[in-house]
């Protein structure tokens, strides 16, 4: 399917351009988007966030000899079947088997398996424990965090739970995780040698992170005034009688005398690393590096020291923003623990495989999953689509953003009629390495301080913005920026450089958070211009010069001639999350404007302003769809069906089953002569990065 050339090529010469004010009560008429299937039946990567996993480990639970992977849900633990061999190990299909295990409010978004409590009760079986969760992340110190041990008693083929709530030796319910981003993180590991199972926990402190307390609005605080290292990881020694689950209270984990204190959020598990019988602590954290401490105690009495970081078979720090939540399990039944790790709890997808090789980790992939030719295409986190012919065979392929920004490319292998998907694939660096990069290296961090500051949000945008023939991606970012990376040809790829961040007058230009721009020359210079929103949500032109420096900002004006401002939520979490795209929808000569308005459940969805005949001004918007996504799907343009209309191309969030506008999917296609407006039937070509 190609990406036909609608923002540059087909746009006539025009001397004004037209905006108009927001309206977001005009009705959508009822159109339904067409999610996009991989279209066979091969085996695609574990998309474990369309069941709205945050936490995950891997257990023999239906006792066929190999590990399930167990996943937390919304107060509730699933089942991913593993139904792959000894030798090749491949998960049920999530979008078809979505089964529940253990619904309960009490288990929160992360968890363990405890195997020797000290708890009758628990008759050997297998068990989880969960401490309870804030209902929002921005909660904390609202609710005591209890803790609970979940119990299967598998009787007459029925799975029966007895749930055990933990006390402190005082009698009293555990609950000292009151300051506590969501919930406390949880591993066990039997530390002092008495046969039961302690508890080491994990806990990121925001009252300590941010003492202003405004601890959800990074950018309302100096980052000089945040403290990144405010996670803490503690032990918890199991004190349990026959009747009773008692937990000590909480000892602080230190490591050559200071305190273990991992960045932004803390994934802290239990593993015998160097093999020497006694318990270390691998440490995932909320930016790439996952931190090892050997224990160089006893098995009675644990002492930590700093081992650096975990490395790859070369000897390098595995160092992905991809693989910062580890477990390990042994999934080919060969006697040897691999190393399975993901991203944040908020976007549980392509699960990375190692396996030990060269006394490091070797990656192999993403786990894979059963697929059938309509199982939506799933990339990482939120997705955002830029259709392009990307390997130039005359049909259409997907550059996907995604969160956290690691984009990818889809390539189609059948035609636009019929499409087939390849596993999506990373962008990659001029060197060859994966496309991967942190908000806080090229903006100011995010709106939620140091838990995302090595997180981002790529919205790509192709466009040849430096006029040396070759595609070049523009983004908007977490920082408050637009960035450019500039494209090269490397061997037959197009490959990009690091991001640069877009200047005016030599100084980063302030722009709205995770906006999507339009990219087109307006002024017709012969140089591309960028349209994004301002720090204050201005729907803003920042005329282009082929560089990364950028002319002065022009205001686009709504229908009532004041500037159109898009939101009123100022350098908040709700701040910006919008994309553009531009083109010629009636073919008057004019090029209109197409936005998705995100972040908004009440007011959010695809929009049309149709140019007036005012400069830098549009009429009232017509709305085209309601809100697909709740976060940032993105918007662009391409004719994929060949009837000569543009159609829409949209992403969105984890889509979770039950929860989605269109459930089953994450990338959708809005046909363009279904919409309420139309656009102009039109012949085009497919735009192409092959020369």
């Amino acid at each position: 399917m190609g990406y036909y050339r609608t923002m540059i090529a087909n746009i006539k010469p025009i001397f004004a351009i037209a905006l108009v004010a927001v309206v977001m009560d005009l009705q959508a008429q009822e159109i339904i988007p067409k999610p996009f299937v991989f279209g066979h039946n091969g085996d695609i990567p574990l998309a474990a966030s369309v069941i709205g996993a945050s936490d995950f480990l891997f257990m023999d639970w239906d006792g066929d000899g190999d590990n399930d992977m167990m996943t937390t849900s919304g107060g509730s633990v699933k089942l991913i079947e593993n139904i792959g061999s000894k030798k090749k190990p491949r998960f049920n299909n999530v979008f078809i088997h979505n089964q529940v295990v253990l619904k309960d409010s009490r288990v929160g978004r992360f968890f363990s398996m405890i195997l020797h409590s000290g708890v009758k009760a628990q008759q050997g079986f297998p068990s989880f424990i969960a401490f309870e969760r804030h209902n929002q992340i921005s909660d904390p110190g609202k609710k005591q965090l209890a803790l609970h041990m979940f119990i299967p008693l598998r009787l007459q083929g029925k799975t029966e739970w007895k749930v055990m709530q933990a006390f402190g030796p005082d009698g009293k319910p555990v609950q000292n995780f009151l300051d506590c981003w969501v919930s406390p993180t949880i591993d066990i590991a039997d530390l002092n040698g008495d046969g039961k199972d302690d508890l080491i926990v994990g806990s990121s402190h925001p009252r300590a992170a941010q003492p202003s307390l405004k601890f959800a609005a990074g950018y309302n605080n100096p980052q000089e005034s945040w403290n990144p290292y405010a996670s803490r990881l503690y032990i918890m020694y199991n004190r349990s009688t026959a009747d009773s689950l008692i937990f000590d209270n909480p000892l602080l984990i230190e490591a050559d005398g200071s305190p273990v204190s991992p960045f932004g959020f803390p994934y802290p598990i239990a593993f015998d690393m160097d093999k020497d019988g006694l318990t270390d602590l691998v440490v995932g954290q909320h930016k790439p590096g996952l931190m090892y401490f050997r224990n160089a105690g006893t098995k009675t009495q644990p002492k930590f020291t700093n081992a650096g970081l975990i490395a790859d078979a070369h000897k390098k720090p595995i160092s992905s923003i991809l693989a910062i939540h580890p477990r390990f399990a042994d999934l080919d039944g060969d006697g040897r623990q691999e190393l399975l790790a993901s991203t944040y709890f908020g976007c549980v997808d392509n699960i990375l495989r190692f396996k030990p090789k060269n006394g490091g980790w070797e990656e192999q992939g993403p786990l894979m999953m059963a697929s059938d030719k309509n199982t939506p295409l799933m990339p990482q986190g939120i997705g955002t689509i830029e259709p392009i012919d990307w390997d130039g065979d005359g049909d259409t392929d997907l550059v996907v953003g995604s969160e956290p920004a690691a984009p990818k490319v889809i390539i189609n292998k059948g035609n636009n009629a019929h499409p087939v998907w390849e596993v999506p694939a990373p962008l990659k660096f001029t060197d060859g390495s994966k496309l991967e990069y942190y908000s806080i290296d090229y903006g100011l961090g995010s709106v939620w301080g140091p838990m995302e500051w090595y997180m981002e949000r790529v919205l790509p945008r192709l466009a040849d913005w430096d006029g040396d023939g070759i595609r070049d991606m523009l983004t908007g970012s977490m920082g408050l920026r637009q960035l450019f990376l500039k494209g090269r040809m490397i061997k037959g790829e197009l490959r990009f450089e690091k991001p640069v961040v877009f200047k005016v007058e030599e100084k980063p230009l302030a722009a709205g958070q995770r906006v999507q721009p339009a990219v087109l020359d307006l002024n017709t210079d012969g140089h591309p211009d960028l349209i994004a929103l301002d720090d204050q949500n201005i729907l803003t032109c920042w005329p282009g010069k082929g560089t990364d420096e950028l002319g002065q900002p022009q205001v686009f004006l709504g229908h009532d001639g004041k500037p159109l401002q898009i939101k009123t939520r100022i350098l908040d979490i709700g701040h910006g999350r919008s994309s553009f795209t531009m083109t010629d929808w009636g073919l008057d000569g004019k090029p209109d404007l197409l936005i998705y308005y995100a972040f908004d459940r009440k007011r959010g969805g695809i929009f049309y302003y149709r140019a007036s005949g005012k400069p830098m001004q549009f009429e009232k918007p017509v709305k085209f769809s309601n809100l697909l996504s709740f976060h940032n799907g993105g918007i662009a343009l391409s004719d994929w069906d060949g009837d000569g209309y543009l159609d829409i191309f949209t992403g969105g969030d984890g889509g979770h089953l039950g929860r989605s506008a269109v459930p089953r999917g994450k990338l959708f296609l809005f046909s363009g002569k279904e919409l309420p407006i139309p656009p102009a039937a039109r012949k085009s070509g497919p735009m192409t990065v092959k020369k």
